[in-house]
């Protein structure tokens, strides 16, 4: 239950390309199917079958995708800091931080890999709660449902000067 399927390439109900002509409109299933496999979303097994493999895609290179995602992301965390400062501390969002101010070069690179390998973790449980719940929610009148999510991002810059 709520689990990806294994799908025909064609053919078939449910089928890869029926799955895209629904979605995406007139766009062709093969470019598509050759992005997914490229970035590693999917997977072919040896019966020929489509494999979802990740479920979340994290553009590398195309720069329009990127700032519609900065511009969505910044807004989240701007409405959050907001909401937070305005209720002063009765039912905030999350809005948390761990920071090291004097981190090496070793400690800073380990500290990016780590964090994003168990921010990626916890948001895959993330994300298959919110589809679960997003099935229960289905058939509820626009209006009676919420946006809502979690976001996590990573930053660091180099220290100038002495030290703190």
């Amino acid at each position: 239950q709520n689990k990806p399927l294994t799908l025909n390439i064609e053919g078939g109900d449910p089928s890869f390309t029926n799955l895209i002509n629904k979605y995406c409109g007139d766009l062709p299933s093969k470019p598509i199917m050759e992005e997914l496999l490229r970035i590693g979303s999917i997977s072919i097994d040896e019966d020929g079958k489509v494999k979802l493999e990740n479920n979340t895609y994290i553009p590398y290179n195309a720069d329009d995708t990127k700032l519609e995602i900065l511009g969505s992301d910044v807004a989240d965390l701007i409405k959050t800091i907001s909401y937070n400062i305005e209720t002063n501390g009765k039912h905030d969002f999350l809005q948390l931080k761990a920071m090291g101010a004097v981190l090496s070069l070793d400690s800073k690179n380990y500290l990016r890999k780590w964090s994003k390998d168990q921010a990626f973790e916890f948001l895959q449980k993330i994300d298959q709660w919110i589809i679960e719940e997003e099935a229960k929610s289905e058939k509820l009148p626009l209006k009676d449902t919420y946006r809502a999510g979690v976001g996590i991002f990573y930053f660091e810059e180099k220290n100038k000067g002495e030290k703190i």
